[in-house]
């Protein structure tokens, strides 16, 4: 490359986090991957300093949008950058008007599953969840009602919880609604030329095929410490050196086996077993690396190390949201691309996912998942009930467990809506993970968190487009028009929502679900794909 070259393209590597909500110091680099030096200038100190040290304004003032510029030299050359960072003001200090009461059933002499967080209503009359601790106590050992006491975070008033033993009843048949419609058979409908979907599904069709295989797999291959087949190194936030590498190429193998199941073009079915043969080959080398059995990624097990010492963003980022991604890419592999290498990947995954979570308790796994970007897991709740289904083992159910998010499902489960203030997209496969649940054992308690969680964001969080949220956080129901920036309705939100829609149309096929289905689908994802044949949304 020329100089100019250099400069250029050190600049275009540049990634340094989601600028979108920034509530921690940026790391800014200072050189590029190929020669290039870096100065970076902040266009407002008070908030972002030189140096990427973050100040977040006080509650109240507002988010701040600041401007860093950054210039790059190689030998003669120079050229420079700019980046665009919301700052977040910190969070308000809540004002509790009330804590509602919990409400839990026990058999006699057993423990009861006190929910770590407490529903807190505000003076202002929105609704909030905080952290509790609670009393030590000794369950009782006849029927009754034992009352205990907890300590709610950021508040001297107390939570209350009451714990009601009664003798186990036997229900012969939990399941309240069962799925009543089932989707046609992959590839038995096909879309007609001349409409925008078929435009759509084309265009796309084009764009995989043109992708580069050995580029998808080159972060795995070099975790692996195999060759890369001369392959060019991934970009943006698949980098070498960013922490999210490797979620892409799990997008990747969906698409290959969604537009294989579509079109049954043999190409695409080609480049998708090749593609699993080249993970298999990956998760083999990485354990006799000395990673443990069944793990695979496009790095080391460093980063889950990292979450379970309570490592925050961005020093790791999000390492089980892109085990989701991988997870989910080789699942759709097996049951729409009919490759049955992926079940035996994707199996080993599981037992890793399952062998590494059972030894942790539940106070470790509620801190991990707490944690902003950290602790953020995708769908691994669906994607490992699923499995469980697939193959069998109770093994894989209890892994889903293992990620319950009780900050969001215990809320759901009463009815109360607390998503203000919540990251939209990283909670909706959650919700998906819980309606998962309910299909395979029938506890209704996670049909109940599903419609209830579908129900509060059409009805008050969502544009006229089906999309939700703005900078990716939910904000107060029914204030949406407070909210129309560039920022608005992230589609992977929508994209998941449909998700989450259609398996509740199928259990009860309402009018109300397919009109929203039908909007989101074509004024928000049709709408946002790329006009070109670049894969771009």
């Amino acid at each position: 490359m020329t100089e100019t070259e250099i400069v250029k393209k050190d600049l275009e590597e540049i990634y340094i986090g989601n600028l979108n909500t920034v509530d921690a110091d940026l790391k800014l680099p200072l050189k590029g991957r190929n020669g290039s030096s870096f100065q970076w200038e902040s266009k407002e100190i008070l908030f972002i300093s030189h140096d990427g040290k973050v100040t977040r304004p006080t509650f109240g003032v507002g988010n701040r949008k600041v401007t860093l510029q950054v210039e790059a030299k190689y030998l003669g050359s120079r050229a420079s950058r700019v980046f665009e960072a919301t700052v977040l003001e910190e969070p308000r200090k809540v004002r509790v008007k009330e804590i509602k009461k919990v409400i839990v059933h026990a058999e006699p002499g057993k423990r009861a599953e006190l929910p770590p967080v407490v529903i807190v209503l505000e003076e202002n009359g929105d609704a909030v969840t905080l952290p509790v601790m609670w009393d030590a106590y000794e369950p009782k050992k006849e029927e009754g009602i034992l009352c205990v006491c907890g300590a709610a975070e950021d508040t001297e008033k107390k939570a209350l919880a009451e714990i009601h033993y009664e003798k186990k009843k036997s229900v012969e048949n939990k399941v309240r609604d069962k799925e009543v419609l089932v989707s046609f058979p992959a590839g038995s409908v096909t879309l007609k030329p001349g409409s925008m979907f078929y435009e759509a599904q084309e265009k796309m069709a084009e764009f995989l095929k043109k992708t580069d295989d050995d580029q998808m797999l080159y972060n795995f291959r070099a975790a692996a410490g195999l060759d890369t087949k001369g392959a060019q190194p991934m970009t943006g936030w698949d980098a070498p050196e960013c922490n999210l590498k490797g979620h892409t190429t799990g997008h990747y193998l969906s698409a290959l086996a969604l537009s294989y199941s579509a079109s049954g073009d043999e190409v695409l079915k080609k480049k998708m077993d090749y593609m699993v043969s080249g993970l298999f080959h990956c998760q083999k080398a990485l354990e006799e690396k000395g990673w443990h059995k069944g793990f695979l990624s496009a790095y080391g097990e460093e980063q889950f190390d990292l979450l379970e010492e309570y490592t925050t963003y961005p020093t790791i980022w999000a390492p089980y949201y892109t085990l989701d991604k991988i997870m989910s890419g080789l699942y759709d592999c097996c049951t729409l691309g009919e490759n049955h290498q992926a079940l035996e990947l994707l199996q080993r995954m599981g037992d890793w996912v399952y062998e590494r979570l059972s030894v942790l308790t539940k106070e470790q796994r509620d801190r991990m998942w707490s944690m902003y970007i950290a602790g953020e897991f995708g769908g691994m709740i669906g994607i490992l009930v699923k499995l469980y289904e697939k193959a069998g083992k109770e093994r894989y159910y209890r892994a889903a467990e293992y990620f319950r998010n009780e900050k969001l499902f215990y809320p759901m489960a009463e009815n109360v809506d607390t998503l203000k203030d919540m990251h939209a997209n990283q909670h909706i496969p959650q919700i998906i993970g819980a309606l998962e649940m309910y299909k395979a054992k029938g506890e209704t308690r996670y049909l109940d968190i599903a419609r209830n969680f579908w129900d509060m964001v059409t009805k008050g969080h969502v544009y006229t487009i089906g999309g939700t949220g703005e900078t990716e956080m939910f904000h107060m129901a029914g204030h949406l028009t407070d909210y129309l920036t560039d920022k608005s309705a992230e589609s992977c939100a929508s994209y998941n929502m449909l998700r989450l829609t259609s398996g509740l149309f199928r259990m009860k096929p309402a009018g109300s679900r397919m009109d929203y289905y039908e909007n989101t689908l074509c004024n928000h994802v049709l709408s946002s794909m790329s006009h070109a044949y670049d894969g771009g949304t």
